[in-house]
């Protein structure tokens, strides 16, 4: 009987770890300098134009005392936001399916480049690295009618699972994205 209650005791402190570490990264990262995120628009095969923009150019650094830089973050919000948004369907003025979206980075309002993020990439993505338990509190700009001007609004967006293993995992995928500098 004892030996099975150590392997139960044991097995409830692995998941116990597992959950924490999940929620850890959801709580610490609302704290990532962000801008602003704007969705400026849908284009009729189903391309959304959204816009990324922080702060500061100096991405490269570690943030806080993760060993991922605030460019692995960056780039992890805009697959959460991508990923998100594809599964919601938008139902403000462009009722049409999103099938990608087309990023635009800036740091202090230079462009560092462009991303393009398939609903499917975003999708296997999440899939790949998990989402962790919490969601987090996301303002997102985007018009309310087809004439309007963006307008605020708070989203609860799903996070990316980028803790113990999956770190390096993650750092390896960021880096070998390409941005476009179409600029």
């Amino acid at each position: 009987m004892l030996p099975k209650l150590a392997i139960s005791f044991t097995g409830t402190l692995a998941m116990l770890a597992i959950v924490i570490a999940s929620i850890a990264p959801a709580i610490a990262r609302e704290e990532v300098p962000i801008n602003s995120i704007i969705i400026s628009g849908v284009d009729g095969s189903g391309t959304a134009f959204a816009s990324l923009s922080v702060p500061d150019r100096g991405n490269d650094q570690a943030f806080f005392d993760s060993e991922l830089s605030l460019y692995d973050l960056h780039i992890a919000k805009m697959y959460e936001v991508t990923d998100a948004l594809c599964q919601r369907r938008f139902t403000f003025p462009f009722n049409q399916p999103l099938q990608v979206f087309q990023w635009s980075y800036s740091a202090n309002s230079i462009p560092i480049g462009q991303l393009q993020i398939s609903c499917r990439e975003a999708e296997d993505v999440a899939n790949t690295y998990g989402r962790a338990f919490l969601s987090e509190s996301t303002v997102i700009r985007r018009p309310l009618s087809a004439d309007s001007s963006p307008s605020a609004e708070i989203l609860q967006i799903p996070t990316l699972n980028l803790a113990g293993y999956q770190v390096p995992l993650w750092k390896s995928y960021t880096r070998r994205l390409r941005l476009n500098g179409n600029y």
